[in-house]
């Protein structure tokens, strides 16, 4: 059987939408849900209840084929996230398991392994390879025609309500139930048309049965309803055309036949007849269920975006597949544990030829935030027209994602650092004096003008204050003596080190700016006592705050190392770097703190201001990612000892959550983009370090392509791929969203 299915059991190769990060995609959801309130501000969704096919299978085909030979039950399937075969057709994560993450949920078990005994707190997934919507004997009945496997969606129904009458017996357990979960119907549909056309089936016939296809997913949509949903997520199909199986397939000669991304234009089409069908059934089921939430999610559209412009999302060809073997779209062989696996995944959108990549369905769940906000939206509950998710992804995420900033999570955010996280405070220093932060191409991005940030637009905070549901972090030094920051304030400031000029000065070294974490916590304190005087208002103040503890450090060895001082002496500097950062952190304790997130360092050998300072003739000073590996193992050094000082805290104060965020790894993910070696903004040579970022400095492309902004600092783009890793996982633990 799973030779018949292994090409077609699931779906086709999309994506879309990033630049970031957070903010996960169709989480519309929770902001729909805030808009039309069903459910309770503070609760969003306590479970997610999922139907579809191998796009969102989380292991129920796996279980089904028991102690038979399967090749997703082995590498490289689930070779990205899990590190060994989940039970997901991809290389990681699928849909499903970014909509729970960012609902600060468990990742969704498969139904079928405990459909008799699980109790399923965080809901299920029924979701099952090869599914249809229209069942076997549609097919055979009207068409002569069978498929592959009886799994359907009267199968999964029947299973969900044999699931709801032992968790949730009785009518009014069951609306109570299902009132405050989501309902995920899909995507589903899209097999009844794979295996039709991909058996050479007379492709006009497909036309015939639509109706029918979506008649059946309607009729599924009312009797969720009838049962008690309140909310459901209704998507569309994806491009068929784009997918590298349809495309070795369907092979032609004919250029008229593609369109103008390389896709097949007939199969395109009709997934857009498809999905104008759906649309207008559920505008139809709005007006029949007026107090229901239908939500409908254009998987079409955001995958759309990202053929059109795979670039800006690190994707050499979308229309190549990862995993498989030879041929113009690398379909020449099954994905399986002796197929060729083409490189990173992360560049990849196609895993196998029909299912996506884990990269694929995080920018679909990430969606493009720098598009349409929600706000601009209107009332989702009236639309009538498709909502491109993508256009919608960071203001509703940031609406969804668990109870954060909304629900009293944490109202503020306090934050101490240096450039990495700088909003202001060193362009106000700089008071009339020139200053290349205070003129374009810096802010050319998100801001389109300069707004105190080194970068091109935003910085990891800027993404965690969206995340939390909070206005952007604003440098504390402006307002220094009358701001009441009530969203908190970032303490950051250009250049700054965790430890004092006078300890480099003993060691007959001068770093170039007096501000040290001494400093900014002097200043913090000193705002404390203005706007939460005496003990317990601040304490009520700190616990219902998020701290963060930087970056801050990586300046002590940078001016050491690039004013090419002997490098081993940086060696002694770690454990008083370190030190200093955790007796602040044991400080902010003290005040009344109750949450603190202490960033690890980056991989310097791998900034382009390392890179064209230290060139050498010998290989063996470069590891596989070209950077330059004495000085990442330095960073590896540095950052050790911090998770062994964090554990040591932690071990202290039990009733304090500190969390350890993981910027090196988080870092190597941008390896993906491009070339992240070269600095965007600068000059020529071979790392664009010839010349200070600055308005007159050569700006090589669109930021969004870059990892480096300047040579030193990173672009928004590698921020907000940093800052996702942190919000969601796995780079910090627990994932900041997480840490309610």
């Amino acid at each position: 059987m799973e030779s018949l299915i292994r090409r077609h059991g699931g779906r086709r190769a999309v994506s879309p939408s990033s630049s970031a990060a957070a903010a996960s995609f169709i989480l519309l959801l929770c902001a729909v849900v805030l808009l039309n309130t069903h459910v309770a501000l503070c609760g969003c969704y306590k479970r997610i209840f999922s139907f579809g096919d191998s796009i969102i299978d989380t292991g129920n085909f796996v279980y089904l084929t028991g102690n038979g030979p399967s090749q997703f039950k082995e590498l490289p399937y689930g070779m990205t996230y899990f590190n060994r075969p989940s039970g997901r057709i991809c290389d990681g994560r699928v849909l499903v398991d970014f909509y729970a993450q960012a609902l600060n949920l468990s990742l969704l078990p498969p139904t079928i392994p405990e459909e008799g005994s699980g109790q399923f707190e965080n809901g299920a997934n029924f979701a099952v390879l090869a599914s249809t919507a229209l069942g076997p004997d549609y097919f055979k009945t009207k068409y002569n025609f069978s498929l592959p496997v009886p799994y359907c969606l009267d199968s999964q129904l029947a299973s969900f309500k044999k699931v709801l009458g032992r968790i949730a017996p009785g009518v009014d357990a069951t609306k109570s139930l299902l009132g405050e979960s989501l309902i995920v119907m899909g995507e589903i549909g899209g097999n009844d048309y794979n295996f039709w056309f991909t058996a050479r089936q007379p492709r006009e016939t497909a036309r015939q049965y639509l109706p029918d296809v979506i008649g059946r997913i309607g009729a599924a949509v009312q009797e969720v309803i009838n049962l008690g949903a309140k909310t459901v997520l209704v998507p569309g199909n994806f491009p068929f055309g784009c997918a590298p199986e349809y495309l070795q397939g369907f092979q032609s000669s004919n250029t008229s036949d593609y369109d103008a991304t390389g896709c097949i234009a007939w199969f395109n089409d009709f997934s857009r007849q498809h999905n104008q069908a759906l649309v207008q059934e559920v505008a139809r089921l709005r007006s029949q269920n007026p107090g229901v939430t239908l939500i409908y999610a254009d998987y079409y559209g955001a995958a759309l975006e990202f053929f059109k412009n795979p670039k800006n999302y690190g994707i050499s060809d979308p229309l190549l597949e990862c995993c498989g073997g030879d041929g113009p779209y690398h379909t020449g062989m099954t994905c399986n544990k002796t197929a060729k696996v083409w490189g990173s995944p992360a560049n990849f959108a196609s895993w196998d030829g029909v299912h996506m990549t884990e990269k694929a369905y995080s920018i679909i769940a990430d969606g493009a935030e720098q598009q349409q906000p929600l706000s601009d939206m209107g009332s989702f509950s009236h639309q009538k027209h498709s909502i491109s998710v993508y256009l919608v992804l960071v203001s509703a995420v940031l609406l969804l994602n668990s109870t954060l900033g909304l629900c009293g999570c944490y109202k503020r955010i306090f934050s101490f650092g240096d450039s990495i996280i700088d909003s202001g405070n060193f362009v106000h220093i700089a008071g009339d004096h020139p200053c290349p932060f205070k003129e374009p191409p810096f802010g050319m991005t998100y801001f389109k003008h300069p707004s105190g940030r080194i970068s091109d637009g935003r910085v990891v905070i800027d993404f965690y204050a969206q995340a939390l549901q909070l206005p952007f972090v604003p440098p504390s030094l402006p307002e220094k003596d009358r701001g009441q920051f009530p969203h908190g304030a970032n303490f950051a400031v250009l250049a700054s080190t965790a430890l004092p000029p006078e300890y480099f000065r003993r060691r007959n070294h001068t770093v170039p700016m007096p501000f040290s974490l001494a400093t900014q916590l002097e200043w913090f304190k000193q705002t404390l006592q203005r706007i939460a005087p005496g003990d317990a208002a601040r304490r009520a103040l700190l616990g219902e705050s998020l701290i963060l503890m930087g970056e801050i450090g990586g300046n002590d060895y940078n001016f050491w190392f690039l004013d090419h001082k002997p490098r081993e002496v940086a060696y002694q500097f770690i454990p008083d770097v370190v030190a200093s950062i955790s007796s602040t952190v044991q400080e902010l304790i003290g005040l009344g703190a109750r949450t603190i997130m202490i960033p690890g360092n980056f991989p310097t050998g791998c900034v382009p201001a390392y890179l064209s300072a230290y060139r050498s003739g010998n290989p063996a000073d470069y590891d596989e990612f070209r950077c330059l590996r004495w000085f990442n193992a330095f960073s590896a050094a540095h950052n050790q000892a911090l998770l062994n000082e964090v554990s040591r805290l932690k071990a202290q104060h039990p009733g304090v959550r500190l969390i350890y965020a993981d910027y090196f790894g988080a870092a190597l993910q941008l390896f993906r983009i491009n070339d992240p070696l070269l600095a965007c903004c600068g000059g020529h040579g071979p790392y664009h370090t010839g010349a200070t970022c600055d308005r007159t400095a050569t700006v090589w492309g669109d930021p969004g392509s870059f990892a480096n902004w300047d040579g030193v600092h990173m672009t928004e783009k590698a921020y907000h791929v940093i800052a996702d890793g942190v919000l969601n996982g796995p780079f910090a633990d627990p994932p900041l969203l997480h840490s309610c």
